[in-house]
């Protein structure tokens, strides 16, 4: 407790009053808390991780002596058991009894303590910590009650700063003492939070010294105290408490929370252990409080809950069927939402809320994102096709430059989906204006309190505001202390909001109610850009591409096992994609993919996606397999699969022996070439969407073909392209034949950068305004060569090193191909630099395009407000495009988010290298692909769309012989007939009944478009992104007519 002296005339009765009053509470706390105290003696000590029910084998380690109060322990990632026996004295009858912790680094208290999950006689109790530093052993001890407690504590590497002591006492608490310092406590704060001068500051303060002048601090405790005690209580209840308070008209409604990052500082191991003991904390305030709520999202930590603690599952099951706890926030983890794919994103809320419906039964409708960096504008519209009808965040609060305008607001998607959201906007009070941030990790005190009502920023539309209290980001949630200051607040102190106890769903629904239909409520429209943590766009670059491809392989496997069902082949087995599936998602978490976490949690994650590739890779060979051997064939066959939206002309690669071979599509012969690294390329033609195609491969001498380029020196032309390039290996000069123009308006494109990056805090998050004061252009070639010029493609070889890491890049022009690849390994080395790839391109362009989810995005290239000078680093899926009316430039790219346009200039960001929390963060081999499309017109006239799809999806091969079969020798499960339709997502129905299919509108455009099925449907149904049936369609044969609205998101169910 504090008092800040506010009074100027500090010899005024009033500060003497409040001078006596905080003096005598305080003294009410240090000598008269406890009526009987003891010290329980030695424990006994074990070391190591073991299990709870392994604690007495007769094989394991021994029990040894521990002294708490003279030994100390501790180490990095050390875990140790202790145990005390002890039995409650006589005179402790009659009392609630705590065990009670001292967990001290040099006298002090700091984060870094150790954590410790309790058991009792047995039975997981609660959590212990810093913040939470006693168990309540009973509520009415009857004397000589036997008590066994263990002790699994732990304390871990990053924030280990030495061992400490491990000192417990056993104490019967006096319940009217501490009631009426609570009485006391609170109302004294609020006065410490109001004016000078203020009427109610003085009131209190008045009520509070008769309340002190009633308890006779002469008397030793015992039971003439605790009259005098009882009698303070009894004024305080009738005249302050009665009389006084109850009139304030503004609410803060309070919910239990802890956040806990599921990896961060620490690894999914650790982060188990956190759910178990914040969690159990929370099931013991839930038993000790009657009007105490607690909400949790993230379906990934009950799960960990489940399997660590089953009989505390049960008990939580038990308080969310009687309301107490509520499971919300939509998505299997708190996810990131910048790089995830759409179709991630729906599986986040899908596999969410299908886990909270299948164990609780209910239905969830918040998206509970307090901590994330960034909010994709497609948010709304999944929302809304989700049964989600509103959205928490805090985290933009931390914006660098800008504050935003509301708290309380529609938030409306690029779609035009509206969905009700609610920043919570808890700081401590008498922040400076200037100050935004604010917390999801409230302590429910008054300064706070009062500090979340003052910052809230819609007062004339709503006066209730949401506050999430509880300690996080490690777990750890609420404790008691925070309970009895709700109890007082909620009397409804003059001078501070009444605090209501109460669950999300209520809230929100409330808030519903109160603001829904009130014109007034503002609108913002377009994506939440986060003016902070843009690094995490770029840092750790592996889990970038490992979720890339990741996405797309599980995508490909649903979409050809689907097609292999179809077509006849035996159903396989789903489990194996549904856990690679969850294991995906638990690394979208917002501290994972972002890169901002610890090297540890990325050894974790380069394991768990390599079950996913052997998951996904043994699904989609499977599929593969089964229709390349259903289709009939005269001959040996090469059969090229698209798994794309769209027909397409690929390159396409396949194991061959020996030379004496031609490819044929009909009667034509396809050029092909051996490539570097031995395998066979050609150009596949003609490829149907989302299907296949058979090649003949026919036995015969060789024809040779001429190359596609011509190559003199630095100078390389194709049929597509005149490509010059300097003497840096840079794109001096480029000549789009289709376009009919040169796309080199300035400098050199595709010239590498380096900057120096270092940031003032949280390197791996963050990239700062300054970015550019120091730069170095990688200049100068170690070498440069034609390694390969044969009729299908051109690769032209460019080596270069910057300090002591070396960078090797392939440009790469394919026959057909309207774009130019860059095949790009870099062997880093480096700390504190950030590597860009620099495309100037000074068009007359006010806004660059961007690829998001299920959509696109225009962003300024200009810093005319604070607001466009803010986003100088950007995210982007997986294409960003430049242009003026008439031709313009994408920079396509194959795991890459990070971009900035502007000056003039698209720069794609390859590398970050930071230093915290991963010391060795990106520090290794790298090998990613961009492209650079010039095209004619705009983006989607020249499909930009289409050629980032076909540079991220690649074709599959099956050579297969001669064999007969009843499939055709080509083939297309689903075709489109809009250029502007995204067939996106085609998977297996959960429920089992029947096919999914998802697509979506990439123009902005209006469009009436015609799906075409290679199996005629016998029924289509309209679906929300949950599944659930909204109606059925009209089917045309073998074909669907279907309109959609701008950026609209369809999906259908099919049964074939």
């Amino acid at each position: 407790m504090h008092f800040k002296n506010g009074f100027k005339d500090q010899n005024s009765e009033r500060y003497m009053l409040a001078t006596r009053v905080k003096k005598l509470i305080a003294r009410l706390r240090a000598e008269y808390w406890y009526d009987a105290s003891f010290h329980p003696g030695p424990f006994q000590k074990k070391e190591g991780l073991i299990p709870f029910e392994e604690l007495d084998r007769a094989d394991g380690a021994p029990w040894v002596p521990f002294d708490g109060t003279k030994e100390k322990w501790g180490g990095e990632n050390r875990n140790v058991w202790f145990r005390h026996r002890f039995t409650l004295p006589p005179e402790m009858a009659g009392r609630p009894v705590t065990y009670a912790a001292a967990l001290t680094e040099n006298g002090g208290w700091y984060w870094g303590a150790p954590q410790i999950l309790a058991y009792v006689n047995g039975k997981p109790a609660t959590g212990m910590d810093v913040n939470h530093r006693d168990i309540l052993l009973t509520g009415c001890a009857k004397g000589g009650e036997e008590y066994t407690v263990d002790l699994c504590a732990f304390t871990d590497r990053f924030f280990y700063r030495g061992q400490v002591e491990m000192n417990m006492t056993v104490n019967a608490v006096n319940t009217a003492v501490q009631q009426l310092y609570y009485d006391l406590e609170v109302p004294f704060e609020v006065a410490d939070a109001l004016p000078d001068g203020d009427t109610r500051r003085l009131d209190i303060l008045r009520y509070l010294n008769d309340a002190v002048s009633l308890v006779d601090y002469r008397l030793p405790r015992g039971e003439a105290f605790n009259q005098t005690v009882q009698a303070a209580i009894d004024y305080l209840q009738q005249e302050f408490y009665g009389k006084f308070c109850g009139h304030e008209d503004c609410t803060v409604t309070c919910v239990g929370h802890t956040h806990i990052d599921t990896a961060w500082l620490w690894t999914l191991e650790q982060t188990r252990k956190k759910v178990a003991r914040s969690f159990s904390t929370a099931l013991s305030l839930l038993d000790r409080y009657e009007d105490f709520p607690f909400m949790a999202s993230q379906p990934q930590q009950y799960v960990y809950l489940k399997e660590a603690l089953p009989e505390s599952y049960e008990k939580l099951r038990a308080y969310v069927h009687s309301g107490r706890w509520e499971p919300e926030g939509a998505m299997w983890i708190e996810a990131d939402t910048n790089i995830p794919c759409g179709e991630s994103l729906v599986r986040q809320i899908l596999y969410g809320k299908r886990f909270f419906r299948d164990e609780f039964g209910r239905d969830t409708r918040i998206l509970w994102l307090p901590d994330v960096f960034g909010y994709s504008g497609a948010l709304p519209q999944i929302l809304k096709k989700s049964g989600v009808d509103y959205f928490m965040t805090t985290k933009i609060s931390w914006n660098e430059y800008n504050k935003l305008p509301y708290d309380t607001f529609q938030w409306e998607g690029i779609d035009g989906s509206r969905v009700l959201t609610h920043f919570i906007c808890t700081q401590h009070c008498g922040e400076p204006e200037t100050e935004y941030l604010t917390t999801y990790n409230g302590y429910l005190g008054v300064p706070y309190v009062i500090g979340t009502w003052e910052r809230y920023q819609q007062k004339d539309l709503n006066r209730d505001v949401l506050f999430s209290f509880g300690y996080g980001d490690g777990g750890g949630g609420p404790n008691a202390e925070m309970m009895e200051h709700a109890r007082r607040m909620a009397k409804g102190i003059p001078g501070c909001p009444r605090v209501k106890l109460d669950t999300p769903l209520h809230y929100f629904e409330k808030l519903e109610r109160e603001v829904g239909g009130n014109k007034r409520l503002p609108v913002w429209a377009g994506e939440l850009y986060f003016e902070y943590h843009r690094g995490t766009y770029t840092s750790i670059a592996k889990i970038k591409k490992n979720m890339r491809r990741g996405e797309i392989l599980l995508m490909d496997a649903e979409l050809f096992g689907v097609a292999a069902g179809l077509l006849g082949a035996p159903a396989r087995p789903v489990r194996e994609l549904d856990e690679a599936w969850h294991l995906l998602m638990l690394n979208q978490f917002h501290d994972i993919l972002p890169g901002s976490s610890i090297r540890e949690v990325y050894e974790d994650s380069d394991r768990q996606f390599a079950a996913i590739r052997q998951a996904g890779s043994a699904a989609l060979d499977g599929a593969l397999d089964d229709i390349a051997a259903r289709v009939e064939l005269a001959g040996d066959a090469l059969v090229v699969f698209n798994a794309t939206s769209w027909q397409r002309d690929s390159l396409a690669y396949f194991d061959a022996d020996g030379d004496d071979f031609a490819i044929l599509d009909g009667q034509e012969a396809l050029p092909w070439q051996r490539i570097e690294d031995g395998r066979a390329a050609f150009t596949a033609k003609g490829i149907p969407a989302k299907g296949y195609k058979a090649f003949r491969l026919v036995r015969q001498p060789r024809e040779e073909a001429a190359p596609l380029a011509v190559i003199n020196g630095r100078r390389i032309e194709t049929p597509e392209f005149r490509l010059e390039l300097d003497e840096n290996g840079n794109i001096a000069s480029l000549f789009s034949k289709a376009a009919e123009r040169e796309f080199v308006l300035d400098s050199p494109m595709n010239r590498l950068i380096a900057l120096e990056d270092v940031p003032p805090n949280d390197d791996a998050w963050n990239i700062n305004a300054y970015i550019n004061e120091k730069t170095w252009a990688i200049d100068g070639l170690d070498g440069f060569a034609a390694v390969e010029n044969g009729p299908a493609r051109c690769v032209v070889r460019l080596q270069r090193h910057f300090l002591d890491s070396r960078i090797e890049q392939d440009l790469i022009l394919a026959a057909g191909v309207p774009r130019i690849d860059v095949r790009t390994r870099i062997d880093w080395k480096e700390k504190d630099i950030l590597l860009k790839a620099d495309f100037p391109f000074p068009v007359n362009a006010r806004h660059a395009a961007f690829d998001i989810q299920f959509g696109n995005v225009e962003r300024s290239t200009t810093e005319n407000t604070s607001w466009d000078f803010a986003q100088f680093e950007v995210c982007a899926q997986r294409w960003a495009d430049l242009s003026e009316d008439g031709f313009g430039l994408s920079i396509l790219n194959d795991c890459k988010y990070g971009y900035d346009v502007k000056h003039g200039h698209l720069r794609l960001t390859l590398l970050k290298s930071a230093v915290y929390p991963n010391p060795d963060a990106d520090k290794e081999f790298h090998e990613f692909t961009y492209a650079i499309y010039p095209h004619a017109e705009g983006w989607r006239q020249a499909d930009t769309v289409r050629q980032a799809a076909f540079l991220n999806c690649p074709a599959y091969v099956r050579a297969e012989a001669a064999h007969p079969g009843d499939l055709p020798a080509a083939w297309s499960l689903v075709s489109c007939s809009a250029p502007n339709v995204v067939v996106d997502a085609v998977k297996p129905a959960e429920d089992g009944d029947g096919v999914i299919v998802r697509l979506y509108e990439c123009f902005n455009r209006t469009t009436d478009a015609r799906l075409t099925f290679g199996r005629a449907p016998r029924e289509a149904l309209a679906c929300d992104l949950m599944e659930n049936a909204e109606g059925s369609l009209p089917l045309d044969g073998d074909g669907l007519p279907v309109r959609l609205k701008p950026y609209e998101i369809q999906t259908l169910r099919l049964r074939f």
